[in-house]
């Protein structure tokens, strides 16, 4: 009996987790929740709490790394939201493109009474999706931005 029970409970599991892998959020979803759960309860004037690694692919989480030797990390906003203060609402996304594992995605809200629109490029890295690059309005890339820093001198 146990052990029909314990076959019975990994096929459930296995049937929930391949149904899972066989369809992967859409990417304007994606957006959307990231950040909708963000910011959600997060005070208007709340510090920044750097997001997780893993929303950002490789090469951008390494430029927004902080600098080892001084802490300091490369922006003094949040790279997500491109703002130093949380009050979001009316957030809504819609796809601009999609190729294979690449996503090109609007997303708008407002922040603290103003309209904010930004673009996300996002690359899908197995059934995630991670932003590769976030279009700024008025700077333009902001991996353009980041690689573009000149590098800090060495403290001695």
């Amino acid at each position: 009996m146990r052990v029909a029970a314990a076959c019975l409970a990994v096929m459930i599991l296995c049937g929930c987790r391949s149904a899972a892998i066989a369809a992967p959020t859409a990417p304007e979803q994606y957006m959307q929740q990231l950040i909708e759960n963000r910011y959600r309860d997060v005070h208007a004037a709340a510090p920044a709490v750097p997001p997780p690694v893993a929303v950002f692919d490789a090469a951008l989480a390494r430029l927004l790394h902080p600098d080892p030797a001084s802490g300091e990390t490369p922006l003094d906003f949040d790279p997500i939201c491109n703002c130093q203060d949380f009050d979001m609402s009316a957030v809504s996304s819609r796809r601009v493109a999609i190729d294979g594992k690449l996503a090109v995605v609007e997303v708008r809200f407002v922040n603290g009474g103003n309209p904010v629109k930004l673009r996300y490029t996002l690359h899908r890295k197995g059934q995630q999706w991670q932003i590769s690059d976030i279009d700024l309005p008025g700077q333009g890339s902001l991996v353009a931005l980041l690689a573009a820093k000149p590098a800090q001198p060495a403290r001695q």
